[in-house]
């Protein structure tokens, strides 16, 4: 009998890391829940991407981020409000491509129902994989 595969981990962090991958569907998911209270003043993180720098490198750090960490872009005034999404780890590319997968979901509604709004959007995810690429400079703030 064909199972699927849920792991949590334990670490030296006060969170709980679980991960759960289907085989069958390829479906996969990966969760950060806080283990104890959280505090009122947290600590402000900022990643300088240039264009000189090595991008690549930049594009696959990875990030870990809880439920109540807030993520901006500021140059492309993208801002991932707390307690707008759970806990993950990912990395930069994949902050990114959250965004482009988001915005992207409701695209063929917005283009029967708002033609313009699809617009609107459609040129904001064209931004957005821009940056994902790394052929613009960038800042991110968590």
């Amino acid at each position: 009998r064909d199972r699927d595969v849920t792991g949590v981990q334990t670490c030296a962090l006060p969170i709980f890391i679980s991960s759960f991958a289907c085989p069958h569907c390829s479906f996969h998911n990966n969760e950060l829940q806080s283990a104890q209270e959280i505090e009122t003043h947290g600590t402000e993180l900022t990643l300088i991407v240039a264009p000189q720098s090595d991008q690549q490198d930049d594009l696959n750090r990875q990030v870990i981020f809880s439920e109540h960490a807030t993520i901006k872009v500021p140059e492309l005034e993208l801002e991932m409000l707390a307690k707008h999404h759970k806990g993950d780890i990912t990395t930069v590319e994949g902050i990114f491509q959250r965004t482009i997968d988001g915005l992207s979901q409701d695209q063929p509604r917005r283009q029967l129902e708002n033609p313009n709004d699809y617009e609107a959007v459609a040129r904001f995810i064209f931004k957005v994989e821009e940056y994902k690429l790394g052929t613009k400079p960038f800042t991110l703030v968590s």
